[in-house]
């Protein structure tokens, strides 16, 4: 008895992936550019994104299952997930001896849809001269795509008080660069 039931979810899981896969492929497509985006920034240019896009897709695929409301989040989820452990040793040896003052705080909080849009404008090599690895991760995460500084931390593996002054010093160096300050 044990063996058929195990038999059916076998047989259910396998037809229901070939639609997940193919749905998959589809919110990758559709997103495409968002998706890019958001890589190129935290890895700091375009030259791994395509790798990294498909290392997420097997990433989601092997995770089986999705339910279709979920899946333009998770799909999202994963890219960054993807995208971090590429430079994760790079993030972890800057967090380890970044700098922080209680000032930045008030800075982040102001970060809203026309902030956004803004910084969707850039072009991910731009963003990339002006902050380092744990800079780009932290805007992205934390000011982009509004991710807690708590969920921001324990993905990173640092403080969240790193989190914040990292996206406030991305911010404050994206516009320095723009107006011609040094970076």
């Amino acid at each position: 008895m044990k063996n058929s039931k195990s038999y059916s979810q076998s047989v259910h899981r396998e037809s229901a992936a070939l639609p997940y896969r193919a749905a998959l492929e589809r919110r990758v497509e559709c997103d495409a550019n968002e998706l890019r985006w958001v890589a190129a920034v935290i890895l700091g240019g375009e030259q791994q994104v395509e790798k990294c896009l498909l290392d997420a897709i097997q990433l989601a695929d092997s995770a089986g299952y999705v339910a279709p409301e979920w899946l333009n989040h998770w799909t999202q989820r994963v890219v960054v997930r993807t995208a971090v452990d590429r430079i994760r040793s790079e993030i972890q040896r800057i967090a380890g001896n970044y700098t922080y003052g209680p000032e930045v705080r008030a800075m982040v909080r102001g970060f809203d849809k026309t902030d956004s849009m803004v910084l969707r404008s850039m072009g991910a090599e731009t963003i990339a001269r002006s902050c380092n690895a744990l800079e780009r991760v932290a805007l992205i995460l934390y000011g982009y795509l509004g991710y807690s500084a708590q969920d921001c931390a324990l993905l990173l593996e640092c403080r969240r008080s790193v989190i914040e002054s990292a996206c406030s010093n991305a911010l404050r160096n994206i516009i320095d660069n723009s107006h011609g300050g040094g970076g």
